[in-house]
């Protein structure tokens, strides 16, 4: 919905929540807290990172510094 294109498995490798790349943003679903841990376990290079998450845990200057957006996954969504 985001990117408002058809989705396809990423062929490249990288943790669970990796959903692909599009016009150099790489973005992710990651049904916990986005923190350092999980940022640890992200493996692709892009200009920019798009991470849903439940909650963030990282500061926004981090964030900021390296190019992350945090966007929240509504409650509904989390209940499913």
């Amino acid at each position: 919905m985001e990117t408002r294109t058809p989705y396809e498995k990423p062929e490249v490798e990288d943790c669970a929540a990796f959903m692909g790349v599009y016009k150099g943003e790489a973005y992710y679903f990651h049904m916990g807290m986005l923190d350092r841990d999980f940022l640890a376990t992200m493996r692709t290079r892009a200009d920019a990172y798009i991470i849903f998450a439940e909650s963030c845990a990282v500061a926004e200057e981090f964030l900021y510094k390296y190019k992350i957006e945090f966007r929240k996954i509504p409650r509904d969504m989390i209940k499913i």
